[in-house]
């Protein structure tokens, strides 16, 4: 699908349009979504003229047929990072080729069998990996003051990852303690790999 909604945004403006929609979604189920109980294969389209309230001409002119009548809210995270690839002109993940061998660090075996499992277990995986790209983008710097040898689950408590309410218990329960800011981008792609 990812080829069928590109091929249909035939100019940069247009693409750049979509992309905000979709981080605006994003950010907007990130706020309410999980008070709203909405299911995970509820279009995108629908979505975003019900609950957010937009126009639906300017929708129909933002989003490709492909985008309106095939997304479902479970796809949002995948559409995002193609549109974000499809803007930069690189990969993905072409943000983790800035980042210093101080945060490269191999996970041994055992961390990575916990990080999976602790991962299989997550009520919102994708707020994870949002948190971690965050993280990396920002917290790997000379600047940043987070060292590789911080814990890096306290450092994604640090992020505004975790709700003011307490409502993530399931993250802080299950994120290994073992990992540190030196496994930042082994733990990146092992999450993003992981089905």
């Amino acid at each position: 699908m990812p080829v069928a909604i590109l091929s249909e945004l035939d100019t940069t403006p247009r693409l750049l349009r979509l992309t905000a929609v979709v981080e605006d979604a994003a950010r907007f189920l990130g706020q309410a979504g999980r008070l709203t109980g909405l299911d995970p294969k509820h279009l995108l389209d629908s979505f975003v003229v019900g609950a957010m309230g937009m126009d639906p001409q300017a929708w129909a002119v933002a989003a490709p047929q492909a985008v309106r009548q095939h997304v479902c809210l479970s796809h949002l995270a995948a559409l995002y990072r193609c549109l974000e690839a499809a803007a930069t002109g690189k990969g993905e993940n072409a943000f983790l080729e800035r980042v210093p061998a101080a945060y490269r660090s191999a996970l041994s075996e055992a961390q990575a069998n916990a990080l999976l499992v602790a991962a299989s277990s997550w009520q919102d995986r994708e707020r994870v990996i949002a948190g971690l790209k965050g993280l990396i983008q920002n917290g790997t710097d000379a600047t940043s003051g987070y060292g590789p040898g911080q814990s890096l689950r306290e450092m994604l408590t640090c992020v505004e990852f975790l709700d003011e309410d307490g409502d993530d218990a399931w993250f802080l329960e299950s994120f290994p303690t073992t990992l540190e800011m030196r496994h930042i981008v082994d733990t990146y792609t092992a999450i993003t790999g992981f089905a």
